[in-house]
């Protein structure tokens, strides 16, 4: 009897990937930009002003483009894996902050990618009790805190998981892309398998609460 081929064995592999949590923070009126990067600067960190390198100049422009500023790297334990990820902030002048951590995901099979994702989810999303983004967050302000206007203390904060795929180790067809590449265990961490009616265009799904997958 000849045996049945592993479905697992099929799928393709993630050679380039990552996965990006964010978290936006309202934590002042205003903030002066250049103050913070001067402030931030007196610590030797590196930092700068966003620039979109890939945009003609006048395609878009920031009338106070956001500081971007690297943070120390972050050690996560994601299941049976310790993995350290890079953390950066973005800081803009109508008071809001935006952390992010980017975990590397390079070289996993498509199930444990979608392991990752869902690991990274309840490590750091937004119901895990994660003490990494107070601590992310502290730091920063006790660094750049003088830059402030009416600093607050608001409890609104908004919260994205992002899944990135840049390339596989074989060309993927689109059409094979919620169909025999499975994207529930990826976008909602159930692992039941996917019913028999036909599965529905789901590369561009997400809400703040559950993972976003990119196609790039």
């Amino acid at each position: 009897m000849t045996p049945l081929p592993d479905p697992a064995a099929e799928l393709p592999t993630v050679t380039v990937g990552h996965i990006t949590a964010l978290r936006l923070f309202d934590v002042a009126y205003a903030i002066d930009l250049g103050r913070a990067e001067a402030l931030w600067a007196q610590q030797a960190r590196p930092g700068g002003r966003a620039r979109l390198s890939a945009t003609p100049p006048k395609a878009m422009a920031f009338s106070d483009p956001p500081l971007s500023l690297v943070l120390p790297p972050v050690p996560l334990t994601l299941g049976p894996h310790d993995l350290e990820a890079t953390a950066t902030a973005r800081v803009y002048a109508f008071g809001v902050v935006t952390l992010s951590l980017r975990v590397p995901a390079d070289g996993l099979t498509w199930d444990a990618f979608s392991s990752r994702v869902n690991a990274t989810h309840i490590a750091i999303g937004m119901h895990a009790n994660a003490t990494v983004w107070p601590a992310l967050m502290s730091s920063l302000l006790d660094a750049i805190g003088g830059a402030l206007e009416r600093p607050n203390q608001s409890e609104l904060v908004e919260d994205y998981l992002v899944a990135s795929v840049h390339a596989f180790d074989r060309p993927v067809p689109a059409a094979s892309i919620g169909g025999a590449i499975n994207l529930v265990p990826l976008l909602s961490g159930e692992t039941r398998p996917w019913p028999s009616s036909p599965a529905p265009n789901c590369s561009d799904a997400g809400s703040p609460t559950t993972p976003t997958t990119s196609w790039c």
